[in-house]
């Protein structure tokens, strides 16, 4: 059996991750701004959302309809 403290060390930690992804995210942006130079400004939009929902999609469909039922 866990204790608190060991979950709120837990929960800290993945917090820390996820601020480090997001960070390395935010470095790569000016590489791939400049590398996507050539693209109109709303066929990029599109392609950013198509990429970006695709792992909320794949997440939703592995969770099955409880995950659906949640959304309403």
């Amino acid at each position: 059996m866990t204790t608190l403290d060991e979950r709120a060390q837990k929960r800290a930690f993945r917090a820390t991750l996820v601020g480090l992804a997001a960070i390395l995210f935010w470095a790569g942006l000016a590489l791939l701004t400049v590398t996507a130079r050539g693209i109109p400004p709303f066929e990029l939009l599109a392609l950013t959302f198509g990429v970006a929902s695709m792992p909320g999609t794949i997440v939703l469909a592995a969770q099955g309809r409880r995950s659906l039922a949640r959304l309403r």
